[in-house]
C-alpha cells in the first residue's frame, strides 16, 4: 500500500512470491509425505468440495495433516481404487494450515482487486459480477484470477484444475478446520506436542 492505495506492481511482485512459495510447499509436501506420489495422484489433491461431487483429500487428523488419494498405477487394470494416506510431518502440516488459514483470504482479496482493477473499476470487481474469488492452488502452476459471475467462490485444488465451493467442516478429534464466511479457515486447537 502506498498512500492509501493499493500499488500495482507490488501486489504482482507479491502474488509472484506466493507462486514460489506453492511450488515450494508442494515440493516439501511430495518429498515428506512418505513414499513420493505419481504426478496424477498429487495433482488430483483437492482442499475444498466441488459442486461436480469431487470431495476434498486433505484433513487433519490427531494434528497431522494428511492427503488422502484414490489413484494407484494399477486402477485402469482392476479398476478398484484403494485409499492411500499420506500423512505429512508436523512443520510442513502448519505450513499448510496456515497458508489456507492466513495467506489464502488475503490473496483472495488481492487477486479480486487485481481483477478489477484490470478491467477499469476502483472496488474491486469486474463489472459487479466478481467478488471474492481466487485461486487456490498449492503447486503454483496456475497463478490466474478468475472473472464472472462467481460469488465467494475458490480454486481448491493443488493443481488449479477444478473450481469449487468452500464447503463444510472437518474435524477430527481435539481439531477442527472450519469454514468462515469471510476469512477463509479457521484452525480450532491446534495442540502442540
Amino acid at each position: 500500500m502506498r498512500r492509501g492505495a493499493i500499488h500495482g506492481p507490488l501486489v504482482a511482485q507479491y502474488l509472484a512470491r506466493v507462486a514460489r512459495f506453492k511450488e515450494k510447499l508442494a515440493v516439501a509436501i511430495h518429498m515428506t509425505a512418505g513414499q513420493p506420489a505419481r504426478a496424477p495422484e498429487l495433482l488430483s489433491v483437492q482442499y475444498v468440495n466441488t459442486p461436480n461431487n469431487q470431495f476434498r483429500n486433505v484433513f487433519i487428523e490427531d494434528g497431522m495433516v494428511t492427503l488422502v488419494t484414490a489413484y494407484h498405477k494399477g486402477f485402469h487394470a482392476s479398476n478398484d481404487s484403494k485409499l492411500i494416506h499420506r500423512y505429512v510431518p508436523r512443520a510442513v502440516g502448519e505450513l499448510v494450515v496456515w497458508y489456507m488459514w492466513l495467506a489464502m483470504p488475503f490473496i483472495d482479496q488481492l487477486t479480486a482487486w487485481q481483477a478489477g482493477t484490470a478491467h477499469g473499476t476502483v472496488n474491486g470487481t469486474s463489472n459487479g459480477m466478481s467478488n471474492g474469488t481466487s485461486n487456490g492452488t498449492l503447486n503454483g502452476m496456475s497463478n490466474g484470477t478468475s472473472n464472472g459471475m462467481s460469488n465467494g467462490t475458490s480454486n481448491g485444488t493443488l493443481n488449479g484444475t477444478q473450481a469449487g465451493t468452500v464447503n463444510g467442516t472437518v474435524s477430527r478429534r481435539s481439531t477442527r478446520i472450519m469454514e468462515r464466511p469471510t476469512h477463509g479457515f479457521y484452525l480450532g486447537s491446534y495442540r502442540r506436542e
